[in-house]
């Protein structure tokens, strides 16, 4: 191939193509915020501009010792997103979701609880600057151009929080946004929670657990049945719920009606599943200590849960170091 001054006519070629493309971007960004400045100043005229370039308008709260996140806390956030249309794309509130029509019985409608920190992938450019200027009670609404908001993506929320429209790629948008609460060492946090859980509502004592740091209870005991162990083919039942009793998931279809859960076009689903294939790391700590057909109650932090990642493939959504709790019986074969 030709060179040209040590540098091939290809490669010549594709720094121009790239060069094009970021002064396209550019000129796109430019054109939008021109557009934004001009909106606001319409129908916001009384929001500031930040020097990054989206604009807020702050409403305080009135928490006393509330805390402002640092790096690296953990936050619980409120919030809902609109195109500058008016349609509302994200929401974690269930009233509202009712009067848009998207409610489900599914949704965990609670806070969003995220890791505070400057790359997160949960939070919007401009998301995490806000929440740097607030407090604990604190709102604010964001008006943002695409590059300090969901940029390229857009936002289609595909685990329950979604509102009427989805918001398209490169555009602006609006967010309205509480700062809850700020959780400084959510590790600690959890696992107090997972221990007040078991004294306040199991009667358990810090010293019931299994494993190290898996409180449990017995609910039914059978001495003279076959001690699990870890090569023991075992079959469950099983029921998960986050502490405030909203039901996870089952395999246990009475409490499914209860939980008005029940999918009557699915009857394997209620069948007792291989306790090799349960995804919670809590369940395998029942090896060696309960027998087949007994039942317990489990209480965990997300180190015998979903850990720091949480699981957003699941509907509702389980967040990142969110302690749960489940009930389990245990069989030799799935027809008992």
């Amino acid at each position: 191939m030709k060179k040209l001054f040590g540098i091939s006519i290809l490669a010549i070629i594709a720094l121009a193509a790239a060069s094009c493309a970021r002064e396209e971007t550019t000129n796109r960004e430019q054109a939008q915020e021109e557009y934004l400045a001009k909106w606001v100043e319409t129908n916001y005229p009384e929001a500031q501009k930040h020097p990054d370039g989206f604009y807020y308008i702050s409403y305080p709260g009135t928490k006393a010792g509330a805390k402002t996140p640092a790096q690296d806390n953990w936050v619980k956030i409120q919030a809902v997103g609109r195109t500058l249309d008016g349609h509302v794309f994200y929401n974690t509130d269930p009233e509202l979701s009712k009067v848009l029509g998207t409610y489900s019985h599914l949704i965990h409608y609670v806070p969003e609880y995220l890791a505070y920190y400057e790359k997160s992938s949960k939070l919007t450019p401009a998301q995490y600057t806000a929440l740097g200027m607030m407090a604990e009670g604190d709102s604010v609404k964001i008006i943002m151009p695409s590059r300090l908001g969901y940029k390229n993506k857009g936002y289609s929320n595909s685990y329950g929080f979604g509102g009427n429209v989805t918001l398209a790629a490169v555009k602006p948008a609006i967010l309205d946004m509480k700062l809850v609460e700020v959780v400084e060492d959510p590790l600690a946090t959890e696992r107090n929670q997972a221990l007040r859980y078991a004294i306040d509502s199991l009667g358990l004592t810090a010293n019931d657990t299994i494993g190290s740091g898996v409180y449990f209870k017995k609910l039914t005991s059978k001495p003279g049945n076959e001690l699990l162990h870890k090569d023991s083919l075992a079959f469950i039942n099983y029921a998960g719920y986050f502490l405030d009793g909203f039901l996870i998931d089952t395999n246990i279809d009475t409490i499914a009606v209860r939980h008005n859960r029940y999918n009557p076009t699915s009857s394997s689903t209620y069948m007792p599943i291989n306790l090799q294939y349960a995804l919670i790391p809590a369940l395998k700590q029942i090896y060696g200590v309960l027998r087949y057909e007994e039942e317990a109650v489990l209480v965990f932090d997300s180190r015998y849960g979903f850990a720091l990642a949480g699981n957003y493939a699941s509907i509702p959504v389980i967040y990142g170091l969110t302690p749960l709790t489940c009930y389990i019986k245990v069989y030799k074969k799935t027809s008992e």
